[in-house]
């Protein structure tokens, strides 16, 4: 449509600079407040329809809100994070994930884009530190952002649709010797105690750093999970010798070390925040190394370790009581029968009739 044309009655209000191949539109509300915006198109239907949405959006939430310019991602970091900083609403290792996410954000290159401009399409094609699962951490915490940022009426855009992004699960378990020559390269020490705990019990790792005395059942072999990652963490776990050394006695030694406290950290760590533990990676993967295993023997096989260890003898019902799982779809990811297991099972079957 040419500008010396006249324009129908709905197009009233568009117009083109000579500098600009966008349509620009014109917005008096009802207090007399003037804005003049561009659209950022070049068809003039299109244009309509921007036209048509910023209204709307103007007369919901007035014309000073959304006339106001939309912050970009690095600009609006600083009042996420002084929301994360401050709410009651998100525990702490929540908080901590998003600061993470937060500072991969502002190091990419989704950085500099105004918070309404971000689409799926730009997120599939960003680049994190990391593998998938670090990316996802960034996904996650820019999903957040997005709707706290609405919340705040800094966009009023629809919230894009930003997929993660595919994680390979755990491929190996940690078998018992495997676990065996690990602890055998270990000094003896703490380290080494949550170790052979973790191993021998399924725990996750932040269950078993933050272990406190006053939840520890002496006489029954037992530990009571207070909390945990899932609704179901909170569980008794047996403190049973499964052949790499007893963890309940593990912690009576360590009990009778720190003077037979009634409560506090099992394994006490003053350097650390929160007052215990938090990671032994360093010390395994040294071990781990030393013992010539691979690298993708992480820490959290030795939880799939025990789950595939577990399986067959309790069941799944059992299996996902004692792990923590809620769900049998994940519970059955922490079992890695081998091929040789599977063929003692049925050898073992057809002996005893059950297969003719």
């Amino acid at each position: 449509m040419k500008e010396t044309e006249k324009k129908p009655k709905h197009y009233e209000g568009l117009f083109k600079r000579k500098d600009s191949p966008y349509w620009f539109f014109d917005h008096t509300d009802a207090n007399g407040q003037r804005v003049k915006k561009s659209t950022k198109e070049t068809a003039v239907t299109r244009a309509l329809v921007v036209r048509d949405a910023w209204k709307k959006k103007a007369t919901e939430h007035g014309t000073e809100s959304v006339a106001k310019k939309t912050p970009t991602l690095e600009q609006y970091s600083t009042e996420f994070l002084n929301w994360v900083d401050n709410t009651h609403s998100i525990k702490p290792d929540t908080k901590k994930f998003y600061r993470s996410g937060v500072e991969m954000l502002k190091s990419s290159a989704l950085a500099g884009m105004r918070l309404d401009t971000i689409r799926n399409r730009e997120c599939e094609v960003t680049t994190f530190p990391g593998g998938p699962y670090t990316g996802n951490q960034a996904l996650r915490t820019l999903r957040r952002m997005l709707s706290q940022a609405k919340e705040d009426q800094c966009i009023f855009c629809e919230l894009p649709k930003i997929k993660m992004r595919a994680v390979d699960g755990r491929s190996i378990a940690m078998t018992i010797e495997d676990a065996t020559a690990i602890a055998a390269k270990m000094p003896d020490g703490t380290p080494k105690d949550v170790f052979l705990i973790l191993r021998s019990t399924g725990m996750r790792p932040k269950e078993c750093y933050s272990m406190r005395w006053e939840h520890v059942s002496w006489d029954a072999a037992l530990f009571q999970n207070p909390k945990g990652k899932t609704r179901t963490s909170r569980r008794s776990i047996p403190l049973m010798d499964i052949g790499l050394g007893n963890p309940l006695e593990i912690l009576k030694r360590r009990h009778v070390a720190d003077g037979l406290p009634r409560e506090g950290w099992v394994f006490a760590s003053p350097r650390a925040e929160g007052g215990h533990v938090v990671s032994i990676a360093k010390a395994f993967a040294e071990a781990r190394d030393a013992a010539g295993l691979p690298k993708a023997m992480c820490l959290y096989t030795a939880r799939h370790g025990f789950g595939t260890d577990a399986g067959p003898v309790l069941g799944l019902k059992a299996t996902m009581e004692l792990m923590g799982h809620a769900q049998a779809q994940t519970a059955m990811i922490y079992q890695h029968p081998t091929t040789e297991d599977i063929r003692t099972r049925l050898l073992a079957a057809r002996t005893n009739t059950r297969i003719q």
